[in-house]
């Protein structure tokens, strides 16, 4: 069977990690290895992994300091030396539900490209409060250029092959990062590498207070709610896109360098802020996301 690692970033779960954990090591047809980084949990969450890891001897456990999840799970994906034991690579919430078949089924998609290739889903929602179901599926790919505007890859589904893992280390860890699933996305786009979409999902993923980002809100509570991401993330998408550019740019053809350099300089002239603007507008995103967007760069808060 193939051997899979699976990559979890973990932080005061104690209320859902263990039926995640569980539902992690009851996957068929593949050899699981779970490491957990810890981001400074402080509640019962390392107690809970502790216990399972006594149980499970392919579990692995790494307590450290809290650096927030994109850090995290980027230090996962940088820092652990498989040594060429494992086949795929595949990254987990601590709060979801994995059907039994959620990564032999991604196995199948991926078992014959030997090129760097990744995987992701559409995501089967649960409301926590009303178990209410919905499948959120994407109905389009997505641009080089919309990755850089809002991200549409859950990493929570996500499972790469060995070339990919060898691509990503083939690249410097970039300063920032939006999500490490993002920076996933724009290295396999850039490179002009697999990415593999698929339309059914074995995945129960969560909503509950901590975790809203696929509710869907009144136009007021959209706005605010993006209101809140663009305080929060104020200047992190640009970072996040300079850092791109410098570990990618030799690798990317040069319509790609062109829209980077729109993006990563869209302050620095009226035309780049305008082609930025342009760039928005063009892309296929609903008219309340393009004028939030458009609304972050003339003010400068992207």
């Amino acid at each position: 069977m193939k051997r899979v690692k699976v990559m979890m970033s973990s932080y005061n779960g104690e209320k859902y990690i263990e039926k995640q954990i569980k539902s992690i090591l009851a996957q068929e047809d593949v050899n699981i290895e779970l490491y957990i980084r810890d981001d400074g949990s402080k509640d019962a969450t390392v107690s809970i992994i502790n216990n399972l890891a006594s149980v499970y001897p392919n579990i692995h456990i790494e307590c450290a300091e809290n650096i927030g999840p994109s850090d995290s799970f980027m230090n996962l994906l940088y820092t652990q030396d498989d040594s060429g034991e494992n086949d795929y690579f595949a990254f987990s919430d601590q709060d979801d539900l994995w059907e039994k078949d959620k990564l032999s089924r991604a196995v199948d998609f991926l078992e014959d490209i030997t090129t760097p290739a990744l995987y992701y889903s559409a995501l089967l929602t649960f409301q926590e409060d009303t178990g209410k179901q919905k499948l959120v599926v994407n109905e389009r790919e997505y641009s080089f250029e919309e990755t850089f505007i809002q991200s549409h890859y859950p990493g929570c589904t996500m499972v790469m092959n060995r070339a990919g893992m060898e691509l990503i280390h083939s690249i410097r860890k970039p300063e920032d990062v939006i999500m490490h699933d993002l920076f996933l996305t724009q290295v396999f786009m850039g490179t002009d590498n697999i990415i593999l979409y698929d339309k059914e999902s074995k995945i129960n993923y969560r909503i509950h207070g901590n975790n809203v980002s696929v509710k869907k809100n009144s136009l007021f509570g959209e706005i605010k709610r993006y209101k809140k991401i663009i305080d929060k993330q104020r200047g992190l998408r640009l970072a996040a896109a300079r850092a791109y550019k410098e570990v990618m740019e030799e690798r990317l053809d040069s319509n790609k360098r062109e829209t980077l350099d729109i993006i990563t300089g869209y302050r620095s002239s009226f035309r780049k802020r305008w082609a930025m603007i342009r760039m928005i507008r063009r892309a296929g995103f609903g008219k309340r996301i393009k004028c939030l967007f458009t609304f972050a760069v003339m003010t400068s808060f992207y």
